[in-house]
């Protein structure tokens, strides 16, 4: 089985407005109302490429039947954490006429430490050995930014993999527990580095026994490395809506190259189309997999 893990989930509306004009009322359009984070995107885009997963995290106040009910309606299996505080709510406006998107995120709610114990518990009991796990996204207000390193020190005892995917110290703290698997900005890893030098940040992390590191770079050149190959390639251009999701639809396509055993350069190539297929629609994770097959073959890997 799949786990996707969302601690700080989210209840994500888009709208559409020409532009925004100040001390105005915008007329706008919603365009999506969906449940994000990024462990519930990617959810949505492996359930897209026909893998089931199942959505793990905390949920709670007055949002968490709606949430609830609305990833049941879309067929994502989920077993969420019941906490007191309201689940967060984010807002993100596309500006037509500009091609802009501005975004509302609120910090989140803040979480008890008998309700991180009741989620450890949960994810306990359900983990088995050959299962995955996607550890992604930020932190909630009141978790210790050791979380994922631990629940990454957890189910490696249980015989599971682990793909990483966050930022900051959670992100360091992460890594020092040696996920499989590595999808990381350039920028992230830029933030917790001593002295800028990426590459060597890679092999160090090869080294140490992370089996497969991809560095993405929004519309810039993706590299990964494991420990026999070093490639990169550049997504395609694409006059999408929106960015929001792509980094999640990369890790699916990740992972479901990793699941089916693909080489180095298929890996690369659909993990990238993945993300480029996410910028066709205003959901984010919701990808089509016609498009990915179509703009995997847009895409050239290189070795560097």
């Amino acid at each position: 089985m799949i786990y996707t893990v969302t601690l700080n989930i989210t209840l994500d509306l888009v709208y559409e407005t020409s532009r925004i004009q100040k001390d105005q009322i915008n007329q706008t359009q919603c365009k999506a109302f969906s449940v994000g984070g990024k462990g519930i995107n990617i959810s949505r885009a492996l359930q897209c490429l026909g893998l089931e997963s199942r959505a793990l995290g905390f949920c709670g106040g007055q949002v968490k039947d709606f949430i609830s009910r609305k990833l049941q309606s879309e067929g994502i299996q989920s077993c969420l954490t019941n906490i007191e505080k309201n689940s967060r709510i984010n807002v993100k406006i596309i500006e037509k006429k500009e091609r802009n998107v501005v975004e509302f995120n609120e910090f989140g709610p803040t979480v008890r430490a008998s309700e991180v114990n009741r989620l450890l518990d949960n994810i306990a009991r359900k983990c088995q050995k050959g299962d995955y796990f996607v550890l992604a996204g930020s932190l909630p207000r009141n978790i210790g930014t050791d979380i994922y390193g631990r629940i990454i020190t957890m189910v490696h005892q249980k015989g599971a993999k682990v793909l990483l995917d966050a930022s900051g110290e959670p992100l360091r703290l992460g890594i020092a527990a040696k996920p499989d698997f590595l999808k990381i900005n350039r920028e992230e890893l830029l933030s917790i580095s001593k002295d800028g030098n990426t590459q060597s940040m890679v092999e160090q992390y090869i080294q140490a026994g992370i089996k497969k590191v991809m560095i993405t770079s929004g519309s810039q050149e993706v590299v990964y490395r494991d420990p026999v190959n070093l490639l990169s390639a550049k997504p395609p251009h694409i006059q999408g809506l929106a960015a929001v999701g792509s980094g999640d639809s990369v890790d699916a396509g990740m992972l479901y190259s990793i699941m089916g055993q693909f080489g180095a350069t298929e890996l690369l190539k659909t993990s990238i189309a993945c993300g480029s297929a996410n910028l066709l629609t205003p959901i984010p994770g919701k990808i089509d997999p016609q498009e990915v097959k179509r703009l995997t073959t847009r895409i050239t890997v290189e070795q560097p």
